[in-house]
């Protein structure tokens, strides 16, 4: 490239001599091509975005989907919540008959029903009765009945009862047929019947039937 020698003078110059030098020296290297700081015509248009229909149709498309991702999210916890509920209260119904079976089976001198001496025997294979009196391994006087929704025991001859059952499940029906007390050839046999509904937070009702057979472990001998 070809330069152009230059002299630039100093001593008594003032300030502004030596800018207009120095303006000289940058002229030599600069290109003089016009098009050399011209942008390219592309790069000034700016480029396209989003409408404002768009941005609305986008906010409610995902509003939509939010909310019906938030509402099965709820409705899988509601019915998580329900089924550990429901778990719960079987296992205490399930827990109540065994408990009732395991002494029942163990005992003797089954009375059915709350009329005359519990500390008879008496039998009722055919109707039955919600309310059974027996004499427990340890030699306590037992009874099973249905109180206010709930089965309860008494280990003292029905001084006081204790509720055997969850307030959350409500017990409509309870029967125990016993069969066999005055029999010397086969062991008394106890049928225990119960139904009822589980009362859910929701005010939904889920009902429910379980029944077992028990018969004497070990039979008295006869006198």
């Amino acid at each position: 490239m070809n330069t152009k020698r230059f002299k630039i003078k100093s001593g008594k110059n003032d300030k502004f001599t030596r800018m207009s030098n120095l303006a000289r020296v940058c002229n030599i290297f600069v290109r003089k091509d016009k098009n050399f700081f011209k942008l390219k015509p592309n790069s000034l248009q700016l480029k396209a975005g989003f409408s404002l229909i768009e941005l609305i149709v986008a906010t409610g498309l995902f509003v939509t989907v939010s909310v019906i991702a938030v509402g099965s999210l709820l409705s899988i916890v509601g019915a998580n919540q329900k089924a550990q509920a429901m778990e719960t209260v079987m296992n205490n119904l399930n827990f109540s008959l065994e408990s009732m079976a395991r002494n029942l089976r163990m005992g003797s001198r089954y009375h059915c029903g709350d009329t005359g001496n519990i500390q008879t025997e008496r039998d009722c294979a055919q109707n039955g009765d919600d309310f059974v009196a027996f004499l427990s391994v340890s030699g306590a006087n037992t009874i099973y009945a249905l109180q206010d929704g709930s089965v309860v025991v008494s280990t003292n001859g029905g001084s006081t009862y204790f509720p055997l059952t969850s307030p959350a499940a409500t017990i409509d029906h309870l029967l125990f047929y016993v069969d066999g007390t005055g029999s010397a050839a086969e062991q008394p046999r106890i049928l225990i019947t119960i139904s009822g509904e589980v009362n859910e937070r929701d005010r939904t009702r889920t009902r429910f039937n379980m029944q077992t057979l028990v018969s004497q472990r070990y039979r008295e001998p006869s006198n």
